[in-house]
């Protein structure tokens, strides 16, 4: 591991913008990189963190910072300018050396301040749960906001850790949370920053998720993916944990020409829009939506209309008991005492029976080319038969057939009694019919 001096230093009478050539160091209190080299401590062909400055050492009229690759076993420095200072102006260009003696600066904090904010750490080595990573220069201090990148050495077999130039092991999450087995996949890229003395899972190249069973996976913000994964095995369970109870939690597939072609919107608990409290909605941008099976298939197509082939097949001798609203909700239609209200007796019958027009017709949508019977909406409402009509918008719509046998049973009920009554007066007549024909027979009798 590369471990420079606190204190190395070296002097260049170099001018213009290009390669450095080093000296000594200024005085027996530095060492310079040479001497850095020697000791083991840097090697050519490192990069390196630098400060050049003009001037004075401890008072300097103009300075460099950057990132610069060791040559000549530490006897000259190509140069990676950062950010520079003239004297009045600053600028991201190297910065253009005078004549006289300069001052080359390499300390861990000139490292730390010229490191590029993303640095590639090369392939991950130790253990498939124990990451460790070597990044050149090295790091000789850990600050919240470093970012590395990496190439995965190994597959995780479960909750795992990372050391970067040796600072650490600090626990590797994602969202906060500890990373399950088969996130880190053996030859992808990834990216993580270091937050309180954590690394926390930025980015992944390839999948966004790995194939195989992922049980629980929490987040905060937007997770997106570029990549087509051929895989159809990947489970997967999604928590936001950025508002509480009352946040939303949306899954969106799409393509880049229809975005969000299909969405899943979870509304949490304190979160009243929508489609209500605690509600779930599934959208399609147009098209259907299916739910199947192996022997099942229900589709909500576009236009809102429910097809369910397979429920066609499922027969029963039973009468009807289901009703659709206005609403387009599906209820079940009963009789029970329990669901009734105001119960008294029916007082219409033969009369209103009588007014309405029995009618032969076909369907108008030609949907059946059938002859069917029956009765005409509006015509059953001009008859003041009301309770018998479905309305929408005010206007006759359909006709409650199952109730209308309550009418055809108070008609049949009044001709009963119109009936017993005829009988009645009959049997009487035939008594006294038959008392009259017994008074004629006697009197014939000699």
């Amino acid at each position: 591991m590369q471990t420079l001096a606190d204190r190395c230093v070296a002097t260049t009478i170099t001018t213009g913008v290009g390669a450095l050539t080093l000296g000594n160091a200024p005085s027996a209190a530095y060492i310079n990189l040479a001497e850095a080299v020697t000791q083991g401590q840097a090697a050519t062909d490192d990069e390196i963190g630098y400060v050049i400055l003009e001037g004075a050492l401890d008072a300097p009229t103009a300075w460099e910072i950057g990132v610069g690759t060791i040559g000549g076993a530490g006897g000259s420095l190509t140069r990676g300018a950062r950010l520079s200072f003239d004297g009045s102006v600053y600028s991201t260009s190297p910065l253009s050396l005078g004549p006289g003696t300069k001052y080359v600066v390499f300390t861990p904090d000139s490292i730390s301040l010229a490191q590029e904010p993303f640095s590639f750490a090369g392939t991950a080595d130790g253990t498939p749960n124990a990451l460790t990573l070597t990044p050149r220069p090295s790091v000789v201090a850990l600050r919240d906001g470093m970012v590395f990148r990496f190439q995965a050495g190994a597959t995780n077999t479960g909750p795992a850790t990372m050391a970067v130039s040796g600072l650490g092991p600090h626990p590797l999450q994602f969202g906060g949370a500890g990373i399950p087995a088969g996130v880190i996949i053996s030859g992808l890229y990834y990216q993580v920053v270091y937050a309180a003395n954590t690394f926390q899972l930025d980015r992944i190249s390839g999948a966004l998720l790995p194939t195989g069973s992922f049980t629980d996976l929490a987040f905060s913000g937007l997770m997106s993916s570029d990549v087509i994964v051929n895989s159809l095995r990947q489970m997967a369970r999604f928590r936001n944990n950025s508002q509480g109870g009352s946040a939303s939690t949306r899954i969106s597939m799409g393509n880049f020409a229809d975005a969000d072609d299909f969405r899943i919107t979870l509304n949490g608990t304190g979160n009243g829009s929508g489609p209500g409290l605690r509600g779930t909605e599934i959208r399609a941008n147009g098209g259907s939506l299916w739910l199947r099976g192996a022997n099942t298939e229900l589709r909500l197509d576009a236009d809102g209309i429910v097809r369910s082939p397979p429920v066609f097949s499922q027969t029963t001798g039973t009468p009807a008991n289901v009703a659709v609203d206005s609403a387009g909700q599906l209820r079940r239609s009963s009789s029970a005492r329990k669901y009734k209200r105001d119960i008294a007796d029916y007082t219409r019958g033969l009369a209103e029976l009588k007014a309405l027009r029995p009618v032969s017709y076909r369907p108008a949508d030609q949907s059946d080319d059938r002859v069917f019977a029956g009765f005409v909406a509006e015509e059953v409402h001009d008859a003041g038969l009301t309770e018998f009509v479905h309305y929408i918008g005010g206007e006759p719509d359909a006709l409650h057939y199952p109730i209308m046998v309550a009418l055809a049973v108070a008609a049949i009920k009044e001709l009963s009694g119109t009936v017993e009554a005829l009988e009645t007066a009959r049997a009487e007549q035939e008594t006294r019919l038959a008392a009259l024909e017994a008074r004629v027979t006697a009197l014939e009798t000699p």
